[in-house]
């Protein structure tokens, strides 16, 4: 077995995160899965079930109780890639720590007279985001369809995004098992709650694939009313950083208007000390002081 991977997300994203999965060294899968499509009996219903716990128990998104804990800064950059005109790029910072993937911090300074932004993210059972955009005295709290906004102006990028509050929906039932980006994988399908159908009635359920090996979050596929992929967040590609293998990019497509959004990392610090400070709403108008020598910036 290879060495044990931190996680973190971003979902990112997409992104992640949107969400940003570290790596180890490669570890051999316990689940024989084919080589094409879905075994829907790969795991047994308690399995199953174990399975999904452990995958959710990750996002927690408590604010700390104390200071000095390990965490990670990244510099990254959102770009959107419209079918027509050219592509619209935003850069910022993300935050967290890796004890808990559920607790992100995202930050679009301004530059070349874009607004800026900051917001804060806490997953979990009543997940909640603020956010503090330029002219803001102090944080406004998110509600409702406010999630489904644009964190940046121009970039199809959510708070829904990268809350993922899907995670915590008590709906879930698992599809199968098969191949994600050439990973075993296991497939779990989220139904939303009725709170979430009247804010967003398209959406039908999000289908969500789980690394075998390491229990992480390889994609999410949000589908619609017609029972199709509306949008997907796909892992793209990795990089090391110092001992640990990280998400370098992610690419968020919406099958509808063809239009992609990729967040990719293009520095990162890995090694850090953090504290609740970064991650309080009252603290969104500074940016957290890392210093520059912290980073380790990609080709």
């Amino acid at each position: 077995m290879g060495e044990q991977p931190r996680l973190s997300l971003v979902y990112l994203l997409f992104l992640s995160s949107l969400s940003v999965v570290f790596f180890g060294t490669q570890a051999v899968a316990a689940t024989p899965v084919p080589a094409r499509g879905i075994d829907r009996k790969a795991l047994t219903a308690d399995k199953a079930s174990e399975r999904w716990e452990k995958f959710r128990d990750q996002f927690r998104g408590q604010l700390p109780v104390t200071d000095n804990l390990p965490g990670f800064a990244f510099k990254a950059r959102l770009e959107k890639f419209p079918r027509r005109g050219e592509v619209i790029t935003r850069k910022g910072f993300l935050y967290g720590l890796w004890s808990d993937q559920g607790l992100l911090r995202m930050d679009f300074p301004s530059k070349n007279g874009e607004k800026s932004a900051s917001v804060v993210f806490r997953n979990g059972t009543s997940p909640e985001a603020w956010r503090l955009a330029s002219g803001d005295k102090e944080a406004q709290k998110m509600e409702a369809v406010e999630f489904f906004d644009p964190l940046a102006i121009g970039i199809d990028y959510s708070g829904f995004d990268a809350l993922m509050p899907f995670i915590h929906w008590d709906n879930v039932s698992y599809v199968g098992s098969g191949r994600v980006i050439g990973r075993v994988s296991h497939l779990f399908s989220c139904l939303p709650p009725k709170e979430m159908l009247e804010i967003k009635p398209d959406i039908r359920s999000v289908r969500v694939a789980v690394d075998d090996a390491y229990n992480a979050l390889l994609r999410v596929e949000i589908f619609g009313r017609r029972g199709v992929v509306d949008r997907k967040f796909s892992v793209i590609g990795f990089k090391k950083v110092r001992d640990v293998w990280i998400v370098k990019t992610i690419d968020l497509l919406d099958t509808r208007s063809r239009e992609k959004t990729r967040l990719r990392i293009e520095a990162a610090a890995v090694d850090l000390s953090l504290g609740p400070e970064i991650f309080r709403k009252e603290n969104l108008d500074r940016l957290p002081d890392v210093p520059e020598k912290s980073f380790v910036f990609f080709d």
